[in-house]
């Protein structure tokens, strides 16, 4: 008999990035692979899980992230479900506290606690809380690296089972074929210039400053190198902006803001 698993994706946002990206992968392919899955969504979101995924699509959890969380705490894995299914997955650091499943836990990084400047203050505090509750509650932790499994080791000390599972690469669009690729980044304004390509939310912890800095050097010595910048504004992308907007290659940046998927494969 498959496994039967609840899938927690009641926390991805309207536009997919980051850890997002791993929760839909995970519902796309968990039904593919002949795991009878649920997932379990925000109220207003069931429609592009269901044309997402071939799972089923339970959507009980309140919108606001107060609400969600309480949810998530007291109510989630309980009921009915818990008669259905034979596992909850929290795929971003968080667990229900009263249910009768057993949870898996997929912790990404530890910089809540290594780096809490480079998140907001509120996250810092649910995530740390979080992920030392998971390390002592869930059934095991998955972690996407051996990096974040010894960091997690050294940091919290779990005492439940940890396995790492490496993250992976979606084929199907990420690929070495490029047809179509030029009309793709015609359409966002770039041009066959050699560039240097950053993706990911626009935040502290990402490196934007750095990168900054460095194309100063670089366009300084090469008159034609363009740097693109692929993704949305997050928490923190003051400082970068003010940066970006007084850069001496200005004219050679290209902040390209959110980027679909077919647009963002092009740009691989």
């Amino acid at each position: 008999m498959a496994v039967r698993v609840a899938l927690d994706v009641s926390a991805v946002p309207v536009r997919v990035a980051g850890a997002g990206r791993y929760v839909v992968e995970l519902a796309r392919r968990l039904p593919a692979a002949g795991v009878t899955t649920t997932l379990v969504a925000r109220r207003d979101d069931a429609a592009r899980w269901r044309a997402w995924s071939s799972a089923r699509v339970l959507d009980p959890v309140p919108g606001s992230r107060p609400a969600r969380l309480a949810y998530e705490a007291l109510r989630a894995g309980r009921g009915s479900l818990a008669r259905e299914v034979d596992l909850w997955h929290g795929p971003h650091y968080t667990m229900p506290r009263r249910t009768p499943l057993p949870v898996v836990v997929t912790v990404h990084d530890l910089t809540y606690f290594t780096h809490p400047e480079w998140h907001e203050r509120a996250k810092v505090a649910l995530f740390t809380r979080s992920i030392r509750h998971a390390a002592g509650h869930a059934a095991a932790l998955v972690c996407v690296s051996e990096h974040t499994a010894r960091e997690l080791a050294s940091l919290v000390g779990p005492s439940v089972p940890v396995v790492t599972a490496p993250l992976g690469v979606e084929l199907e669009r990420f690929s070495a074929d490029a047809s179509g690729d030029a009309a793709r980044l015609d359409g966002l304004g770039l041009s066959g210039a050699p560039a240097i390509l950053f993706v990911g939310t626009d935040e502290p912890r990402k490196g934007l400053d750095t990168l900054l800095d460095a194309f100063g050097e670089v366009g300084d010595a090469d008159d034609d190198v363009e740097l693109w910048i692929a993704g949305q504004r997050g928490w923190g992308a003051s400082p970068v902006s003010a940066a970006l907007a007084s850069h001496r290659h200005r004219g050679r940046i290209r902040p390209l803001g959110y980027v679909e998927d077919e647009a963002l494969a092009a740009l691989y």
